[in-house]
């Protein structure tokens, strides 16, 4: 069973893009993955990510589905299973994914 909202409330944005390999800049800003960008647009939050150029906007979910290719259900598996998310998880998550993505 996928528990969306406790993904979405376990993991940071810009911690699971940088994990993934997206190269964000100190203002968070980057360029925009969805449309032809020259210029970083697109700017990551904790918990969302908004493009200032094509208008695209989502969750930490939406941003691994767009990313991947894959259906919200298949990312929200996807970072599920990344990041060892269960029911159990503490709220220190975070924490645990920070030291991961800086490895």
């Amino acid at each position: 069973m996928i528990n969306f909202k406790f993904i979405k409330e376990s993991l940071d944005l810009i911690d699971t893009a940088r994990h993934y390999g997206v190269h964000i800049a100190g203002n968070s800003m980057i360029n925009c993955l969805f449309h032809d960008d020259k210029n970083p647009s697109m700017k990551l939050y904790h918990d969302h990510y908004y493009c200032f150029g094509c208008g695209e906007h989502g969750d930490v979910i939406a941003f691994t589905a767009k990313l991947f290719g894959l259906s919200q259900y298949e990312a929200a598996q996807k970072l599920q299973s990344d990041f060892g998310i269960s029911f159990e998880s503490k709220p220190s998550i975070r924490q645990a994914i920070k030291q991961l993505s800086q490895q």
